[in-house]
């Protein structure tokens, strides 16, 4: 729990992160006629990698609580 408090604290900057790189986007398109990758690539990709590490500490926490379980049966 104590690995997981942090990172739930950082998922609150993946929205940030998406609108850093629109503002990103716009900024260089208005100045220097650039296009970037598509925004909704960027946001499907970040909210890949969030939903990711979220499923790997949610895989961990239910497999402990598996062990916990099964411990507290055989005694």
């Amino acid at each position: 729990m104590k690995r997981l408090l942090p990172v739930m604290g950082n998922m609150a900057g993946l929205p940030q992160a998406i609108l850093t790189f629109a503002l990103l986007e716009l900024y260089l398109y208005n100045v220097y006629d650039i296009r970037l990758i598509p925004l909704w690539i960027v946001a499907v990709i970040i909210m890949a990698a969030g939903a990711g590490v979220l499923g790997v500490f949610f895989f961990k926490i239910t497999r402990q609580a598996r062990r916990l379980r099964a411990k507290s049966r055989q005694e």
